[in-house]
């Protein structure tokens, strides 16, 4: 593994990216390419997602060489890789040299730059299961609230982080109507449980979500939880 990875000159700020080849269902092959943050770079988008158990390992090749790398970071290579076109991305399992202490210490202080600087941050929540789309329906109905109660969210941090404690009358029946279980567990996914994925998620410009075979913008998630969490402490009060 050693000659997979030249040096990174740290005082231009360089890292590596992966170009992750197209493909569906055959393993995963991906070229390493070196640039530096303080250059032209690339389009590229970067991958969010929690290591999990690092014991459970899944094989991939780059750049002819297999690698292992822990089984989530596997399940989301295997989601974002497009059928059709090579994808350039950054993700940490490969894009870091674990094994070499020095660099990923280094490479810390570049990651406001990786994650601000993609085009696009790709999250991945993990599997599906049965409680993902009734998760989704749930969101969609809250925001179609927020869109009412916030006028088309342009009032929605005003509302939402009002310390005033008020409910508006409006709110009488919210959450009669609709289920918000599923919801909650999808909050309750380990990647919203750990600080420095979700500080990830505010350093990038844009951030699409993957749970299993759906996609969807974090964005909603965001604003769905708000919304919600500030009405039920609202009617808590």
């Amino acid at each position: 593994m050693a000659d997979l990875y030249r040096s990174l000159d740290a005082s231009a700020r360089e890292i590596r990216l992966v170009s992750v080849e197209a493909g569906k269902r055959d393993e995963v092959n991906c070229k390493l390419g070196t640039v530096s943050l303080d250059g032209q770079l690339p389009r590229y988008e970067s991958v969010s997602y929690c290591w999990g158990d690092i014991t459970k390992k899944s094989s991939i090749v780059v750049d002819g060489q297999p690698m292992d790398v822990s089984k989530n970071a596997h399940a989301a290579l295997m989601r974002i890789r497009d059928p059709n076109i090579d994808r350039t991305i950054w993700i940490d399992a490969i894009c870091i040299n674990q094994t070499d202490v020095e660099e990923r210490g280094s490479q810390v202080s570049n990651m406001h730059l990786v994650y601000h600087r993609a085009t696009r941050n790709l999250i991945w929540l993990g599997e599906d299961d049965e409680l993902v789309a009734p998760a989704l329906d749930t969101m969609r109905i809250i925001l179609d609230e927020a869109r009412l109660e916030t006028d088309n969210f342009r009032t929605f941090f005003g509302e939402v982080y009002d310390d005033a404690g008020h409910v508006p009358p409006s709110l009488s029946g919210f959450m009669s109507h609709f289920e918000v279980e599923p919801f909650l567990k999808l909050l309750a996914r380990p990647w919203f449980q750990r600080l420095w994925v979700v500080q990830e998620a505010a350093l990038s410009p844009l951030n699409v979500g993957y749970c299993g075979p759906h996609e969807f913008p974090m964005l909603d998630v965001f604003r769905a939880a708000a919304f919600l969490y500030s009405k039920r402490n609202h009617m808590e009060n």
